[in-house]
């Protein structure tokens, strides 16, 4: 699996980005489930279900046309790595 830094990461909503974002935070989770036939002496798992988390750190400044655009707005949140998109 590969590591992107997410020093560079950019926050737009509706091709408009938003300034003063200070951070970004994303966990992901998945289930593990025990699969081992019987009679196997050792266990064995495989990856179930997943889920995660997103959150975006900003500074609020009434002046970005962008933020203020957006007040009370749905937002789908997107991240790119390398041109492909994972959003919920």
């Amino acid at each position: 699996m590969a590591t992107h830094h997410g020093k560079e990461g950019v926050v737009t909503i509706g091709g408009t980005t938003l300034g003063n974002a200070t951070g970004f935070t994303v966990d992901t989770t998945h289930d593990v489930v025990e699969d081992t036939p019987l009679g196997n002496s050792m266990k064995s798992y495989i990856v179930g279900r997943g889920t995660y988390t997103a959150s975006i750190d900003m500074n609020f400044d009434e002046t970005d046309s962008g933020q203020t655009a957006s007040t009370g707005c749905r937002i789908n949140f997107c991240i790119f790595t390398r041109g492909q998109c994972f959003w919920g």
